[in-house]
C-alpha cells in the first residue's frame, strides 16, 4: 500500500481527478446482508416502543462510494413507518472534496422528493475534538438527535491510516477522549507515542457508547496495535527484522523471555525437518502433492495415503508399504536441524518441561531426547510393557516410523534392512512373536495359530494411539506442573486433536501470565515479567481461530529463529553459558601457579547428577582441612585483629578441645589404670607388700564353651596387672591380710 495513503492531500486530488470509484467493492455480498440482518433484530426488539427509531449509524471514509446509498436503502426497508431524520445516517470522511459531493448529491436527492436524506461531515478521526460534535451525551444510546452510535461502518479507513507514522498523544488538542487519556499509562508508551489504527479505536469507542467509557486496552503491550493485540497474534518477520527497529526489540524481548522461562512446553511439526531433507505434507512440494504425484492413479489426494482406510484395499496397502519404505530410507540418512538442537539444549539447561512433536522421524532422538516410542523409556518385565513417564523427553503423537508393530499380537520391533526390503515389494512381512508362538504348539501336536503381519508403527488418520492413555497422563502431569510458556514450530495446525493439545496447553500458559498490574510494578529482571507467552514460529499465518489464544508469530525459518535466539541468549545472559572449573593446587607455585584446571564441570542437569552421585567421605575423614595442599600455597599477609567484640569465643565447640571430629584425626593419649585412680591402684593404696605369699580371695574360675566369635576375636595388645595388697590397718570384722596375691 503506498505510504501516502494517510495524508489529506492525496485524497483531495484523488477525488477531483475521480469523481466517484469503489474501494474494495460496493459491499453488496458482504457488508450488506449482515447489515439488513442486524436492523431487523433491532427493529423486532424496538417494535414494542412507543417511538420505533431506527438506531444511529456512522459510516467513516465514505468517500464517493455507492455504499452509502445501499445503507440508506437498507434503513428505508427496515424503517419505513419510522420517525428520523439526516442524523440517524452520518457519512464521515477526511476529504473535502468528498464531501462536497455527498452534501450536493444529498441536495438533488431531496428535490426530486426521493424521501430521506443523509448527513456529511468532514472530520479527522484521528482528532477527538473532530468527532465529539457528532455525539449529544445528553441523549441515550440509539436516540435520533444525536445520541451515540449503535453502529459503526469502516470499509477501509484504519488500512489507509495504517500507513502513517505513530501519533504522539497531546492533550492541547486532545488526541482522544479525555475519560480515556486519563488511564492511558503514557510511562508504559515509550516517548508517549501510539500506533495510528489504536488511536482510531480509542476514539471509535466513546461514539459507540455512552460516556461511562471504561479503560482502554493497553498500549504497550504490541508492537503494532494495542487494540489488535488483544486478539490477534503480533506478527514479526524475521526477514525485515533489519530495517524496523520495533521488530528488533519485540524479537530480542522473546528470545530473553525463553531465557527466564524456566518450564517451556515446545510443540512442533514437520516443518522442523524440512532443512533435513524430509519434505512436509501441505505444502505445493509436500508429501501428500509427492504422493499424488507418483501414484495417480490409486490416490485421489494425498491425505488418503494416511487415512487407516487404505487397509480395506489391497492396492491401497501395496502403495503404502512401497511409499513408507522409500520414505524411512530417506530419513535414516537425515541428520538433526538447528531446531531439534536447540530442543536438547532447552533439556539440557532444565527448562524444557517436554517436546510434543507430529513427526515420525524421531530426529529428536538423534539429538539426544529421548521419545515416547524408545526402549529407553520401557519397563520389560512380565505383561505388557509400561511406559516411564518421567524419562520420556519428547511425545511422538503420530508414532515413529522407525519401529513395526505386527496387526495381530501388537508386538512392535525395531524396522530393519529385512523388513524394508520386504516392504518394497508392497507386502507386509510376517511377526516374529506370532511365528515362534505357532511354531511351538505345531511343535506339542496342537493346532498352529494366526500369524500377524508388520506394519509400520505409524499412527493414521481415524486410528487411536496405542500410547493414548500414556499421552493422557503426561499431558495432564504437564499441565499440572504449571508450564510458563508454549513454543508451537513448523506445524500448520490442521488435525484436531492436535489443535485440542494446543489450546489446552495454552490456557495454562496465559492463566500463569502476570497480571496488568503486577507487571508494570514488577522488575524487569523477574522472570515472572516474561511468563505466560504462546510463540507461532511459521512461515504461513494462523488462522482466525488461533485470535486469542497464540500471541505471538514469528514469520520465517525455524532454524533462522532458534540460531537467533541462542546468540541473543549467549550475549544476555552469559552466565547460563559459562563452565564451572575444579581447581586442584600444583607443586611448581612459581612458574605454573598455585592451581591448575583438573576437571570441567558444566552447568548442565547430568553434571548435576554426578556431583549428587559420588561417593562420601569415610567417617574418620570428614571436616579434614587439606593440609598437604595448603602447605603448597604462599602465605597469607596478616589481618588486623578484630574488635573485642568480633573476636572467637575460646571456648567454640569448633575447636580442638570439644571438636568430635577434629578428637578423631588428633588422636588421644591412652588412659592407664594409676591415671585413672581404680580402687586398688596406687593412687589409692600405700604400703604394699609385693610378695608370693598373698591373701587367697578363694576366686572360682568360670568356665564357658568358646564361641566362634571369640575363638576368632584378636588377642589384646595391651597386658594388664592388677595388684591386691594387704592394709597396715584391717577393717573391723576382718582378720588381718597376712599375704598378698598376683595375678596377671
Amino acid at each position: 500500500m503506498p505510504s501516502e495513503y494517510h495524508l489529506q492531500s492525496f485524497w483531495e486530488q484523488r477525488f477531483t481527478t475521480e469523481p466517484h470509484f469503489e474501494w474494495l467493492g460496493d459491499g453488496q455480498e458482504t457488508l450488506l446482508p449482515r447489515l439488513r440482518t442486524f436492523l431487523c433484530a433491532e427493529a423486532a426488539s424496538r417494535a414494542h416502543r412507543t417511538a420505533n427509531t431506527p438506531p444511529r449509524l456512522l459510516h467513516i471514509g465514505a468517500g464517493s462510494s455507492t455504499l452509502s446509498q445501499r445503507i440508506l436503502e437498507a434503513y428505508e426497508e427496515s424503517y419505513g413507518q419510522a420517525s428520523w431524520d439526516e442524523s440517524t445516517i452520518v457519512n464521515l470522511d477526511f476529504s473535502e472534496v468528498a464531501v462536497q459531493n455527498g452534501q450536493q448529491a444529498e441536495i438533488a436527492r431531496t428535490q426530486e422528493g426521493a424521501g430521506r436524506s443523509m448527513r456529511w461531515v468532514q472530520a479527522d478521526v484521528l482528532q477527538w475534538g473532530d468527532l465529539a460534535p457528532l455525539v449529544d451525551w445528553r441523549h441515550g444510546l440509539g436516540d435520533v438527535n444525536g445520541g451515540p452510535f449503535a453502529l459503526v461502518v469502516d470499509k477501509s479507513t484504519s488500512d489507509a491510516i495504517a500507513c502513517g507514522e505513530d501519533i504522539v498523544l497531546t492533550t492541547s488538542p486532545s488526541r482522544c477522549h479525555p475519560a480515556i487519556q486519563q488511564h492511558i499509562p503514557t510511562s508504559d508508551i515509550p516517548g508517549g507515542r501510539v500506533d495510528p489504527v489504536a488511536l482510531l479505536a480509542l476514539n471509535l469507542a466513546p461514539l459507540r457508547f455512552d460516556d461511562r467509557v471504561s479503560p482502554p486496552f493497553p498500549l504497550s503491550s504490541s508492537t503494532t496495535s494495542g487494540v489488535a493485540s488483544v486478539a490477534m497474534p503480533v506478527t514479526l518477520d524475521l526477514n525485515e527484522r533489519a530495517s524496523d527497529a520495533s521488530t528488533r526489540r519485540a524479537l530480542s524481548n522473546l528470545s530473553l523471555s525463553v531465557a527466564k522461562c524456566k518450564k517451556i512446553l515446545v510443540v512442533t511439526g514437520a516443518g522442523i525437518s524440512c532443512s533435513c531433507g524430509i519434505p512436509d505434507f501441505r505444502s505445493s512440494d509436500g508429501l501428500y502433492a509427492l504422493v499424488k504425484q507418483q501414484y495417480p492413479d490409486v490416490i485421489l489426494k494425498g491425505r488418503d495415503l494416511f487415512d487407516a482406510s487404505l487397509f480395506r484395499d489391497p492396492t491401497s496397502t501395496s502403495v503404502f508399504y512401497t511409499f513408507i519404505s522409500q520414505l524411512k530410507r530417506s530419513i535414516d540418512s537425515a541428520s538433526p536441524s538447528p531446531t531439534h538442537r536447540f530442543l536438547k539444549t532447552l533439556d539440557t539447561k532444565r527448562k524444557l518441561l517436554r517436546s510434543y512433536t507430529q513427526n515420525i522421524d524421531a530426529l529428536e532422538e538423534k539429538a539426544g531426547l529421548l521419545g515416547s516410542s524408545s526402549d529407553e523409556v520401557k519397563s520389560h518385565g512380565k505383561g505388557k510393557a509400561k511406559i516411564r513417564v518421567k524419562e520420556v523427553r519428547n511425545v511422538q503423537l503420530h508414532g515413529d516410523i522407525h519401529r513395526v508393530r505386527c496387526t495381530f499380537c501388537c508386538a512392535e520391533f525395531p524396522c530393519t534392512v529385512q523388513y524394508l526390503d520386504v516392504f518394497d515389494t508392497g507386502a507386509a512381512p510376517d511377526c516374529p512373536e506370532c511365528v515362534t508362538r505357532s511354531k511351538a504348539r505345531v511343535a506339542r501336536a496342537a493346532r498352529p495359530l494366526k500369524v500377524g503381519t508388520l506394519r509400520p508403527a505409524i499412527v493414521l488418520y481415524d486410528e487411536p494411539h496405542p500410547l493414548g492413555d500414556d499421552i493422557g497422563s503426561m499431558q495432564l502431569a504437564d499441565m499440572t506442573r504449571k508450564p510458563d510458556m508454549l513454543i508451537i514450530m513448523g506445524t500448520s495446525l490442521k488435525v484436531h486433536g492436535f489443535k485440542k493439545l494446543v489450546k489446552d496447553f495454552a490456557k495454562i500458559v496465559h492463566e500463569s501470565a502476570p497480571s496488568p498490574t503486577a507487571a508494570s510494578t514488577s522488575s524487569p529482571k523477574n522472570a515472572k515479567a516474561f511468563a505466560g507467552k504462546v510463540i507461532f514460529v511459521n512461515k504461513t499465518a494462523p488462522g482466525s481461530e488461533w485470535d486469542g489464544i497464540i500471541d505471538y508469530h514469528v514469520v520465517g525459518e525455524t532454524d533462522k529463529w532458534v540460531e537467533r535466539v541462542l546468540e541473543e541468549w549467549k550475549k544476555m545472559r552469559p552466565s547460563d553459558w559459562e563452565v564451572q572449573k575444579k581447581l586442584t593446587a600444583t607443586t611448581d607455585v612459581e612458574t605454573a601457579g598455585a592451581f591448575k584446571v583438573t576437571k570441567e564441570i558444566t552447568n548442565t542437569f547430568d553434571g548435576m547428577k554426578a556431583i549428587a552421585g559420588a561417593k562420601k567421605k569415610p567417617p574418620g575423614k570428614q571436616n579434614v582441612s587439606p593440609v598437604d595442599d595448603l602447605s603448597l600455597l604462599p602465605p597469607l599477609p596478616p589481618s588486623p585483629p578484630p574488635s573485642p567484640s568480633k573476636r572467637r569465643q575460646a571456648d567454640c565447640h569448633y575447636n580442638g578441645h570439644c571438636s568430635p571430629s577434629k578428637k578423631r584425626v588428633s588422636g588421644v593419649k591412652p588412659v592407664t589404670f594409676e591415671e585413672r585412680g581404680m580402687l586398688f591402684g596406687h593412687k589409692t593404696s600405700v604400703g604394699h607388700r609385693d610378695d608370693a605369699g598373698g591373701l587367697d580371695l578363694g576366686e572360682t574360675k568360670l568356665t564357658r564353651k568358646p564361641s566362634s566369635k571369640t575363638m576368632n576375636a584378636k588377642k589384646p595388645n595391651m597386658v594388664v596387672e592388677v595388684v591386691i595388697e594387704t592394709r597396715k590397718k584391717p577393717r573391723r570384722g576382718a582378720g588381718p591380710a597376712t599375704h598378698s596375691q598376683a595375678v596377671r
